[in-house]
């Protein structure tokens, strides 16, 4: 494949594959359907309301996408995230698809779905995105990334020139702590967000189910590492938990999705007869 000579860390949606087929499906619906009901109902006009389709699709498939990442051997387990983002999103808003996309990014060069460590490119992608992110304030989402590279550094087969992203790393988020006013400010999560944070706890048999992977990687087909898997899980709990507890309902709004596929995958995992292997 021509694909990882340049990334390590991009997974195209192939429409040759049923489930993906079935995500690109449900965005579009998910885009047109709230469209029509913005327009008909809403009472906004015909661009506002493709707008608002195209958030919420967009939310969905990033709920999706996100799940795959983070309880990678169940296909469906996404599906139940995906569906979680649209009443998310309906509650909460739309979330910020710069740190929904860093933080995807984050979680890949972890646990390594793709299989190859992250060529260069990625990581100069990832700490441009990072950038801007921290420009922005977002300290949360650019010390997850921070935990990222250091986690792709030290785990084996550890990546050692990750530590140098690492830094550069650490310095965005001291700098998106400065924007965000200094120190950073812990507003306290509300009644509403510690009850999203006890909905995650589901999730913690699934972590505990990761040790052991059926799913190969992407590129080289092997077997997906525990511990790198378990160690993305943890990172991604750690990021929505932050969120909430710097900024409450704002925070865990602005990456909704990871939590939707936090909270789907834990969900599905309760079931009697789990999904097939990714």
């Amino acid at each position: 494949m021509d694909r990882p000579r340049f990334t390590s860390i991009g997974r195209p949606v192939d429409p040759a594959w049923p489930t993906n087929r079935a995500i690109l499906l449900l965005s579009v619906t998910v885009v047109i359907v709230v469209a029509a009901f913005r327009l008909l109902f809403g009472g906004l006009g015909f661009l506002p309301a493709a707008v608002a389709g195209l958030l919420a699709g967009g939310t969905v498939f990033f709920a999706w996408a996100l799940a795959r990442e983070v309880d990678p051997d169940h296909d469906l387990a996404a599906f139940a995230g995906a569906l979680i983002a649209l009443p998310a999103w309906e509650l909460l808003g739309s979330p910020r698809f710069a740190a929904v996309v860093l933080l995807l990014l984050a979680l890949r060069i972890v646990n390594r779905t793709v299989g190859p460590a992250a060529r260069p490119l990625d990581s100069i992608a990832i700490l441009l995105l990072a950038s801007w992110v921290a420009w922005s304030g977002d300290w949360v989402t650019t010390f997850a990334v921070f935990l990222a590279f250091v986690l792709d550094a030290t785990l084996t087969p550890a990546h050692r020139s990750h530590l140098a992203g690492a830094g550069a790393a650490l310095a965005l988020t001291g700098l998106a702590a400065t924007r965000s006013g200094f120190p950073p400010s812990i507003s306290g999560a509300s009644l509403g967000s510690l009850g999203a944070l006890v909905l995650m706890l589901p999730f913690l048999p699934v972590m505990a189910r990761s040790g052991t992977l059926r799913t190969l990687t992407d590129v080289d087909t092997r077997p997906l590492i525990g511990t790198r898997v378990r160690s993305a899980q943890a990172l991604a709990i750690l990021a929505v938990a932050l969120a909430v507890f710097v900024d409450g309902t704002g925070g865990l709004a602005e990456i909704s999705p990871l939590w939707s596929a936090i909270v789907g995958c834990g969900l599905y995992g309760l079931l009697p007869a789990r999904g097939t292997p990714a």
